[in-house]
This record gives structure tokens, C-alpha cells and sequence, in this order.
């Protein structure tokens, strides 16, 4: 939805007031709520002295965050998660929630050990509030299986790599699950 110079914007929840300074900024009319006295202040102190500041989202363009490469979208997608970007603990989440929160998802990097990769994942778990997360892991496939724990109060699902799949079913070792039915059977 679009607005033009002279509409009413309504922020019925405005906190410090960002949309209502933009709408400012943007020659609108705003009306802004808050149940807190200190949003309300906050609000009229940053109306009374806009400050306009350049995005850099905007001067650089969107492609320019776009980090993933074609073979980690397309893992994300086939498990049916979205995208994240500009996150090296988080590279996607699904769409399903665990007890009402989110999932993350890590792709293992080249780069990264498996502790590494953990301790991204945990860490960024932490700050969204996730009790459950899934690292797909780029380690040998030699005795490397599915594998669920916990570390810091967190529900870790370790998934070897697509390879390790793929190598199982050639050597006769047919999974009776996909990806996206185990990580159903442990949500």
C-alpha cells in the first residue's frame, strides 16, 4: 500500500515513532498511539527534529545483500524455508514454528567446522528466542547420521549433507524418509 502527500498514515502502535517521521519526512499527515508515556515522549522529541538518514539498503540495492549461492537456496528451498540474509548464524527459516517459535536453519560453509557452525547457529537461536534449530552439516558422510541433542537449552537437529543421502541410497541404504519428512518427524 502507497501513500501520497497529504494522507493520514495511522501507526496505532508507533513506539519511538519511526513511521510517523517518515510520514513527516514524506509530507504526510500522521496520527501515532502508544500505551507507553515514554513512547509518547520519545515520539515528540524525534517529531520535533526529524532526521532524515540515507539507507544503505537503498544506495547499494537489495542484490548486494544477497549472499547465498545457487546450490544453498536451492537446499532452502526444498525444505521449505525462507531465506535470511546478512546472518552467519542463520541462513533460512521454516515455515513451520516449534511451540510457537521460529526454526532456524544453518547450511554448514566450506570455511566453518561443525563447532563453529554450532555455535553460530546457537548463538543467533538465542537472540530470535528458538528452543529448536537444524544444522545441515557439510562433514563426512562415513558413519554420519541424523542426530538430535541439545546445548544450552536448545534442540540442535544435525543433518549430514545431501551427499551422504544420495551416497546411502547407491549403496543400497535407501532412506525411507526425505529431508523434509525428517525434519517433520522431529518437529
Amino acid at each position: 500500500m502507497t501513500t501520497t502527500t497529504g494522507d493520514i498514515v495511522l501507526d496505532p502502535f508507533c513506539g519511538s515513532g519511526t513511521t510517523l517521521v517518515a510520514s513527516k519526512l514524506l509530507k504526510r499527515n500522521y496520527i501515532g498511539i502508544d500505551i507507553s508515556k515514554e513512547a509518547i515522549k520519545l515520539s515528540q522529541k524525534r517529531l520535533d527534529d526529524p532526521i532524515k538518514t540515507n539507507s544503505r539498503l537503498m544506495e547499494v540495492g537489495l542484490d548486494a545483500y544477497k549472499q547465498k549461492d545457487e546450490l544453498e537456496l536451492a537446499i532452502l528451498k526444498s525444505i521449505n524455508a525462507i531465506p535470511v540474509y546478512r546472518n552467519t548464524g542463520i541462513d533460512g527459516f521454516l515455515k513451520e514454528m516449534n511451540d510457537e517459535k521460529p526454526i532456524p536453519i544453518k547450511i554448514q560453509k566450506a570455511s566453518e567446522t561443525l563447532d563453529e557452525a554450532k555455535r553460530k547457529l546457537i548463538s543467533a537461536a538465542k537472540v530470535k528466542l528458538s528452543n529448536f534449530v537444524v544444522l545441515l552439516t557439510n562433514q563426512n558422510c562415513d558413519n554420519q547420521e541424523v542426530s538430535l541433542t541439545e546445548e544450552f537449552g536448545i534442540k540442535l537437529l544435525l543433518i549430514p549433507k545431501y551427499e551422504c543421502h544420495i551416497k546411502d541410497a547407491l549403496n543400497g541404504k535407501i532412506l525411507s524418509q526425505d529431508i523434509n519428512k525428517l525434519l517433520h518427524a522431529y518437529i
